[in-house]
């Protein structure tokens, strides 16, 4: 009897190796990886300093007109990732006064150096009101301007006396700020 238990213990132990036997490492494994790549769109701004300045000079000369005042030390970064059939676009808003008989305009230049991807397409001069968000930049595609500045989309802002001047209702104002907003959303694509 105690043979035959043995027997039947050798049996199964040899069951078991011939088990692992079969259940070798090979030269090949595989295994699933989940994933997740959600739609991105953030900005910032970087300025060479604090805040645009703008402030008007008195001509040099009697009987000249007063000059435009520009500024272009600001520039949006941009982190871009589309959703299937969509794109972004960034859009600027002002709030805030300025003197009457002028204009103030700002303008984006497509990045030109560092990041990559698609850029998109700028709207040219914007004069920025009170009357809600306006189109600066539109198609803009998966994309990354690189950070700080001197990378991204270059801003330009124009502040210019304009028609009321020569209707004499300009007037002197003391200073005062306004505030610009650039919003970046993902809209449907063309």
């Amino acid at each position: 009897m105690r043979k035959l238990l043995l027997i039947f213990a050798a049996i199964g132990l040899m069951a078991g190796f011939s088990g692992k036997v079969r259940a070798q490492d090979t030269n090949t494994a595989g295994q699933y990886i989940d994933y997740t790549l959600p739609s991105i769109h953030i900005l910032n701004l970087q300025n060479v300093i604090t805040a645009p300045v703008l402030t008007f000079a008195a001509p040099a000369t009697a009987g000249a007109k007063i000059a435009d005042v520009t500024n272009t030390l600001t520039w949006i970064n941009v982190t871009s990732i589309i959703t299937a059939t969509k794109v972004k676009k960034i859009q600027v808003a002002r709030t805030g006064t300025i003197p009457t008989g002028t204009t103030l305009t700002v303008a984006a230049l497509v990045p030109t150096s560092g990041g990559g991807g698609v850029f998109g397409t700028t709207a040219g001069t914007i004069t920025l009101n009170t009357s809600g968000s306006q189109d600066l930049v539109t198609a803009i595609g998966s994309c990354w301007t690189d950070t700080g500045v001197g990378k991204g989309y270059q801003l330009t802002y124009t502040w210019s006396v304009d028609a009321a001047y020569s209707l004499g209702l300009v007037a002197a104002a003391s200073s005062s700020t306004v505030l610009v907003t650039y919003t970046i959303t993902e809209v449907a694509g063309s």
